[in-house]
């Protein structure tokens, strides 16, 4: 008796659990968010954290002056802070051992951070004629970066190996019968050496071949291919697969190469209209997601594009998300539920901002909130005016006036006081702005905003009904 009893416990146990896995997977989070703005800002990467939330980095140009910023961001894409880390653009970050990250700049700073983005050391810049595209963890403990390295007018593909440390190891330039070239990106392939990705020229007259390089531990070639029927397409992201074959994204196109560089299949996706696809990532079911840029009525309204594929090439869906200007994904990774996070730019406004969306397992994510602003002209109060529509469903604007350049909170709270959503917390210039809060993810009900900047604080209530 005592041992059905027993068994019945751990029967109802079971299903418990099971049917909370099922419901935490049913709740996707998704959303669109902006950052920056009053600079010419972009994004370029992001890795997620042990917490559900991310690091993001990009640019922040202020004139001619690069600046690497980082984003801690949560799971609903909040800005919980941000942080300068280099005067250099970022080009990427990964994630290392015991919770640390490393963020490799194009102009060769590197800098390893901790959770809280404390800079454990920096390195570099190593040169001022080297350009670094990305940068990949090695298996004794080091880092393997790839760009290119510039002679005057000519370009070399560049491999460059660096200690735990930051300190320099070896470096290697690929010349032999190349005119001219370089490399994007890099992976570790099963059998624990490099392959490399790239475009090279073998003269002045033959022009940008995709090539893709194996190398090993020390730099050597192990073997590189060519390909001339990919002249002209720009080569951007590699991905080695579970296979020992690697999957290739550029400009117009997407591929896959065996374990020695063979070309298996090659798809052209549209050139009637400008598709540029500037990474890959691999999915847990097998098949692959791209993302970049789409113009699909020929006017240069580019939109940021995700693409699924099986593990054919073949397309099983397809999505755009922008605000209606030049917009594009530059990297794309598949988050722990399944969904999938982009990172790029929003061009409006002749500005740049860091655009990211979170979108679930079928590229759906909820509709984006965007910093607009409505006028350069310097108002003469601070102002929080009431959202419209209200009450709504599931959407509102939201406008507000600032009369000096400083930081702006906008925070949506619940009856509770709980803060659910946080619109803006960043420098703006003085004007006219407006931010569409979406409630699709919550309950009906009275919320409260709050907009703080200096002194000035103000709060207003709005009603969601659906």
């Amino acid at each position: 008796m005592r041992r059905r009893y027993f068994i019945k416990i751990i029967f109802s146990f079971v299903v418990y659990c099971s049917l909370l896995t099922a419901n935490s997977y049913s709740q996707w989070i998704t959303w669109q968010k902006t950052y920056g703005g009053s600079h010419i800002n972009e994004g370029f990467s992001m890795v997620q954290l042990p917490d559900g939330g991310y690091f993001a980095v990009g640019r922040d140009r202020i004139g001619q002056i690069e600046k690497g910023l980082l984003l801690r961001l949560n799971e609903y894409g909040d800005t919980l802070w941000t942080k300068y880390t280099m005067d250099d653009q970022p080009a990427k970050i990964i994630e290392t051992t015991n919770n640390s990250y490393v963020i490799v700049g194009l102009w060769t700073h590197i800098v390893k951070i901790d959770l809280n983005g404390n800079i454990l050391w920096t390195s570099g810049p190593y040169d001022f004629d080297k350009y670094f595209n990305t940068i990949k963890s090695t298996s004794d403990g080091g880092y393997i970066i790839c760009g290119r390295i510039d002679f005057g007018a000519i370009s070399y593909p560049y491999l460059f190996k660096i200690s735990g440390t930051g300190d320099s190891l070896w470096e290697k330039i690929y010349t032999d019968s190349i005119f001219d070239g370089a490399f994007y990106d890099i992976d570790i392939t099963l059998d624990n050496k490099f392959i490399l990705i790239g475009n090279v020229s073998d003269s002045a007259y033959i022009t940008n071949k995709l090539t893709i390089m194996k190398i090993d531990q020390t730099g050597n070639l192990v073997w590189s291919k060519r390909y001339d029927l990919l002249r002209y397409y720009e080569t951007r992201s590699i991905k080695s697969t579970n296979e020992s074959s690697f999957i290739v994204a550029g400009s117009f196109f997407y591929c896959k190469f065996s374990g020695t560089g063979d070309l298996n299949w090659l798809k052209i996706y549209d050139t009637t209209n400008y598709v540029g696809f500037r990474s890959v990532s691999l999915t847990n079911d097998e098949g692959y997601v791209f993302t970049g840029a789409r113009d699909t009525i020929g006017n240069f309204t580019d939109y940021a594009f995700l693409l699924k594929t099986d593990t054919s090439g073949n397309e099983l869906w397809h999505k755009l998300y922008g605000f209606h200007d030049s917009d594009r994904g530059n990297e794309v990774n598949q988050s722990s539920d399944s969904g999938y996070v982009i990172i790029g730019r929003r061009d409006g406004f002749q500005m740049g901002e860091i655009y990211i969306i979170k979108t679930d397992k079928n590229g759906f994510a909820n509709p984006p909130i965007a910093i607009i602003p409505i006028s350069n002209s310097i108002p003469e109060n601070y102002q929080l005016s009431q959202n419209y529509p209200n009450p709504f469903n599931p959407s509102t604007n939201i406008r507000f006036d600032i009369t000096e350049s400083r930081i702006v909170k906008l925070v949506v709270y619940d009856i509770l006081g709980k803060e659910i959503s946080t619109l803006v917390n960043e420098k703006l210039n003085p004007g006219s702005y407006e931010v569409k809060f979406d409630g699709t993810n919550f309950a009906s009900g009275m919320y409260f905003y709050s907009l703080e900047s200096g002194s000035f604080r103000e709060t207003k209530k709005m009603v969601l009904i659906k």
